[in-house]
């Protein structure tokens, strides 16, 4: 299944608390879905749950821990 990955999102302190990172989110699974890619998947850091509800808030769903991955890890996807 053809799928997008984000990695990296990082918005200036300086600009939080405008919204700009959902904006972000929404943009690129507009273009990606434009393109035919039917998932946005991103990974985070397990052991943050201020970012991991960002992202559930932003509508994506977690979808596993990998065992296996260097650092303790949640997956999360959003699809059309």
């Amino acid at each position: 299944m053809p799928a997008y990955y984000i990695s990296r999102l990082v918005v200036a302190r300086e600009a939080a608390g405008r919204g700009l990172g959902y904006r972000i989110l929404d943009w690129v699974q507009a273009a990606a879905f434009a393109k035919g890619w039917r998932y946005v998947r991103l990974a985070a850091s397990k052991d943050n749950p201020g970012l991991r509800r960002y992202y559930e808030k932003a509508g994506f769903m977690h979808v596993g821990d990998p065992e296996d991955a260097r650092w303790p890890t949640s997956l999360y996807e959003r699809y059309r």
